[in-house]
């Protein structure tokens, strides 16, 4: 890694649906946050509205020196700053280039880490009602996108479909 003095985009990882609050009091805290959004049809009982969702669910970038880690750290919203093995998650200018001119192109835009889709990951509910913060193993992926969840409770196993957007990865 460069010297200290060199600004990274820095990913780190916030509260789940919290991307967007974290983002603003990044701003006003006076630091350079990316957090790509795309508009998405959100579909209700009784309505439809166009919102903007953020690309990648519990994750913003900022641009920031190294020494400026714990700082980041501090803002309310912020759980932790993502690591590959013993290294910092940094992503090159390169990459936010391409992430901002794909966003820009409002075409529909599919993220899919395959690396964390696999059977066997640990997930936790974020959302469902009363299976919120329920943890449990993602036993397969059905071709609509639901998956089965293994939930140990009471010595037993119970399977339930949930949508894959109310999910979140426990690393």
């Amino acid at each position: 890694m460069s010297q200290d003095t060199d600004l990274h985009w820095v990913t780190f990882n916030t509260k789940p649906r919290a991307e967007k609050k974290v983002n603003e009091l990044l701003i006003r805290n006076g630091f350079e946050p990316y957090l790509p959004l795309q508009r998405s049809l959100h579909k209700w009982h009784d309505r439809k509205k166009w919102v903007e969702t953020p690309l990648f669910n519990s994750y913003i970038f900022v641009h920031i020196r190294l020494n400026q880690l714990y700082h980041v750290l501090e803002q309310p919203g912020i759980t932790r700053y993502v690591r590959f093995g013993d290294e910092i998650a940094v992503i090159s200018e390169t990459e936010i280039d391409t992430l901002r001119r794909l966003i820009a192109s409002e075409k529909e835009l599919f993220v899919h880490n395959i690396s964390q889709l696999k059977k066997g990951a640990r997930v936790r509910l974020i959302s469902g009602g009363v299976f919120e913060g329920m943890e449990g193993e993602l036993i397969s992926e059905a071709k609509d996108g639901n998956f089965a969840v293994r939930i140990e409770c009471v010595s037993s196993t119970v399977v339930v479909n949930i949508d894959r957007q109310l999910m979140e990865i426990i690393e």
